[in-house]
């Protein structure tokens, strides 16, 4: 195994790189394709190689994004970035995360389930390591030899056993693995080379794998008992003698064995489950949020779980260990939990209970004294009603299992039900929160395991937060290897559901939102690990330095948010060492200061006239339902869109620094988009039979602003119009249905955002002194603030109509006002934190 040395310098981040030649293009986490430098390409020797163009990561993202969207089956995306991601993971990670909202559910679930039923068809090369019985007695060697890097600190390990909701999946659970470490690394900034999948491939009892011939898996049925744990043993043994300060995370393992599995070795490495405790943890903090909208005490809560498999407990867990911190005791906590199984509620009369069900049964006086019969124990509704029960869990993976009887009783004991359907992939939901919400006439509270599209309640949408895991295995993983912590003990994975229940901003309360949004995540993570850490400093099990063991602790709070900074200071964009680059920073992230590359842009501009002309929009049923005003809007932005062209002439005859002939053609290319983007709209307004405007007040503002003297109070009024048409155009897609029109405005939007960065390019040449950044921050401001107010009162009518609450839209605006202002401000300086557009 190679180490994988990641130098910090006052210069930026660079690592030492022994490779040359086609060797060096064929390591994905070294590759940097068309971003090596001409001088890089001539002292790696790979000169020829490549195309001739030097382009840097954000060129290299867009080209890819697009490509990546031309494919609209989610299945096929996910291979193309799997394909990336194997072929160049600096440019895999910048897709992501700029992306994540949109990838998600493409690397995650929904997708990864199907994506893990097509492994073995879609194969094209090895990620992670794979063990199976044939390795037995030689594992510690086996991973010494297929480990490429020696100081891993995080395995996602699974045996493929119970992917998601669609069972046994034979080898192809490894895609499980592989998306959830992508999300570690996005989230938590870990590294990649610091992360490990893992496949325990034991067989399969899939009899539709054993006999396809393509299946690349174990072909043999599961191995099962002694035989099995002694591959588990074997394998967390060499897992800890090979990679000592490792933290494992066990997925997909089935219910009867995954409790047995964690208890089994949660004292000889650090590790936890994540269908049991992240899942435990979400559903916990779900019903923290609703709380809090509802100003029902959580100590009120009446929760009957369906589904009694390890994610069921696990909740039941989690909820239990929960009311115990609010002071229920007794049997007032045994009764605070009903939980159901295949064959009904699960009772002490029961002689088929495992254990782990065990802990949750009722006694069978007690459902005599609320009155349910013996035959109506395996009746969800019969069950609900006379529980009296006000939170509904769904984790039985039963599509449809909560029906309008159901939902009816819940919301009859409650004015704010919780209803959270956690099961995916979507298609095996227990309900869809439109149903939901139809049934309980708005008055739900709802989250939901896969993502959802926003419900009409009156005259609003409604976002429904997604009951994500990622919310917090991400943070309990990085809270455990900045700690040093020996164990994760359920206290840990309690401080992670509060942490999360509290990331929720009062806004998203009003809203009556349980989750918070996917593009919070950086954020979200950071919360849940220093929360997960403080409460390892408490329990006093992280242990001290010694030879072999993990590493020192550090102090709580500063020392988790030092490390989440400082690991994902641009944790994928590698420096070679002796040569300095520049590349995109996520939020947070340090980089060094560099003069923009006006033929780069132009070269970028040029490539992307080739596109296809304006596509007259079909006529789409869908269209019909979109109001009136939606055109009108369309046909201000479509007029605020044709200008501009005078600029180019100033930019050709100015003096400014660092401007020249490249940079008023690469402005005249911008000027030529923003038409194309005219022409766009234009075909959008009249397929929504509504008629193009020569003048209009906003977009006068907008125009007497570029005519101001100076180029450069012109680029900052174009720079907001940028800002504003990305929230604008973003809010639109949001609140349309699907329909060619929604794929132009996504189109215009990716456009869009690489306009940000031109103009932020411009000001980073412009801004020399402290006082410059200073006075350009005071205007911009300025200027934002007043575009905000004059473009939501001109707009008003058809956010309204399309029910977007105005606060979301003035929420992204700030985010990408903020993150503009500190891209141009801070870049300035040498090595200031710069936030990710997008």
């Amino acid at each position: 195994m190679d180490k994988f040395e990641l130098i910090r310098t006052p210069e930026g981040d660079k690592v030492k790189v022994d490779l040359s030649g086609t060797e060096l293009l064929r390591a994905p986490i070294y590759n940097k394709g068309i971003a090596f430098t001409p001088e890089e390409r001539r002292r790696f020797g790979i000169e020829g190689m490549l195309p001739p163009q030097h382009n840097d990561i954000e060129m290299q993202a867009d080209r890819s994004y697009h490509t990546i969207c031309f494919n609209k089956d989610p299945v096929g995306r996910n291979i193309d970035l799997g394909l990336l991601q194997n072929r160049n993971e600096v440019l895999f990670y910048k897709i992501l995360s700029t992306h994540l909202e949109e990838l998600m559910p493409v690397v995650y679930t929904p997708t990864v389930g199907a994506a893990s039923h097509f492994f073995s068809h879609v194969y094209r090369r090895a990620r992670g390591v794979f063990i199976t019985p044939g390795y037995a007695g030689r594992i510690e060697q086996v991973l010494r030899d297929a480990a490429p890097f020696s100081d891993v600190e995080l395995m996602v390990v699974t045996d493929n056993e119970a992917v998601l909701g669609i069972g046994d999946q034979g080898i192809g659970g490894m895609a499980i693995s592989i998306g959830k470490l992508a999300l570690y690394c996005v989230g938590a900034g870990i590294h990649p080379a610091r992360t490990l999948p893992i496949s325990l491939d034991v067989g399969t009892d899939n009899q539709e794998l054993l006999d396809d011939p393509w299946y690349l898996g174990w072909r043999e049925r599961r191995l099962r008992g002694d035989a099995y744990l002694a591959i588990i043993d074997e394998f967390v043994e060499a897992a800890r003698a090979v990679f000592p300060k490792v933290v494992i995370q066990w997925e997909d393992f089935h219910k009867d064995i995954a409790f047995q599995v964690l208890d089994r070795h949660r004292n000889n490495l650090p590790s936890f489950n994540d269908d049991i405790q992240g899942t435990g943890a979400v559903a916990a903090a779900a019903m923290h949020a609703a709380a809090r909208i509802s100003g029902e005490p959580f100590a009120n809560s009446r929760t009957v779980v369906y589904g009694a498999g390890a994610a069921g407990v696990g909740i039941a867990r989690q909820i239990r260990r929960q009311l115990r911190q609010e002071g229920v005791e007794g049997e007032a906590l045994d009764r605070a939990i009903i939980t159901l199984d295949s064959r009904g509620v699960v009772s002490d009369d029961r002689d088929d209970l495992d254990k782990n069900k065990r802990d949750f049964a009722w006694r069978a006086e007690w459902l005599g004294e609320i009155g349910l019969a013996v035959e109506d124990r395996r009746n969800l509704a019969e069950v609900v009603d006379a529980y009296k029960g006000n939170v509904l869990i769904g984790t039985s993976g039963q599509a449809g299992s909560f029906t309008e009887e159901v939902v009816r009783n819940v919301a009859r004991h409650s004015e704010h039900p919780v209803i959270l359907p956690m099961s995916n992939p979507t298609d095996i939901s227990e309900a869809t929160p439109a149903d939901i919400m139809k049934w309980t006439d708005g008055k739900a509270l709802v989250a939901t395991g896969s993502p959802f599209d926003p419900v009409e309640i009156g005259d609003e949408k409604r976002r429904i937060g997604q009951a994500n895991n990622v919310f917090v295995f991400p943070g309990i993983g990085l809270g455990t290897i900045v700690s040093g912590a020996t164990e994760i003990t359920g206290s840990m994975i309690g401080a992670s559901s509060t942490a999360l229940a509290h990331a929720l901003e009062s806004s998203m309360i009003e809203e009556r939102c349980l989750m918070p949004e996917v593009n919070s995540l950086w954020d979200i993570c950071g919360k849940t690990a220093s929360r997960r850490l403080q409460t390892s400093m408490q329990w006093n099990n992280a242990s001290t330095t010694t030879a072999g063991s993990r590493s020192t602790p550090r102090s709580s709070r500063p020392a988790t948010e030092a490390r989440h900074n400082s690991t994902h200071c641009d944790p994928w964009s590698v420096s070679f060492r002796g040569y300095n680059r520049f590349m995109a920073s996520r939020r947070r992230g340090r980089v060094a200061q560099r003069d923009p590359n006006w033929a780069q842009w132009k070269v970028f501009f040029a490539g992307r006239k080739q596109r296809p002309g304006v596509r007259l929009l079909p006529e789409d049923p869908s269209l019909s339902s979109i109001p009136a005003s939606v055109a009108r809007s369309l046909a201000i932005f479509q007029l605020g869109e044709s200008g501009g062209g005078t600029v180019v002439d100033q930019a050709r005859s100015s003096a400014l620094p660092s401007l020249g002939e490249d940079y008023a053609d690469a402005l005249k290319m911008f000027v030529a988009e923003e038409h194309r983007h005219a022409e766009l709209l234009a075909c959008c307004v009249r397929a929504l039979h509504g008629k193009l405007i020569t003048h209009n007040w906003t977009a006068r503002l907008f125009v007497f602003g570029r005519r101001l003297a100076g180029l450069r109070l012109k680029i900052m009024v174009l720079l907001a119009a940028e800002v504003v048409g990305i929230c604008y155009y973003h809010a639109l897609a949001e609140g349309l249905p699907d329909s060619e029109l929604k794929s132009v405005l996504r189109e215009i939007i990716a456009d869009e955002r690489a306009h940000l960065r031109f103009h932020c390019d411009f000001f980073r040449t412009q801004l020399g002194t402290a006082v410059h950044r200073r006075v350009f921050a005071v205007i911009w401001r300025a200027v934002m603030f007043a575009a905000a107010v004059v473009v939501l009162l001109d707009h008003r009518q058809a956010l309204s109509d399309l029910r977007i609450p105005f606060g979301r839209v003035w929420r992204r605006w700030m985010v990408y006002s903020r993150t503009a202002e500190n891209r141009i401000v801070c870049s300035a300086t040498r090595g200031a934190p710069v936030p990710c557009l997008g």
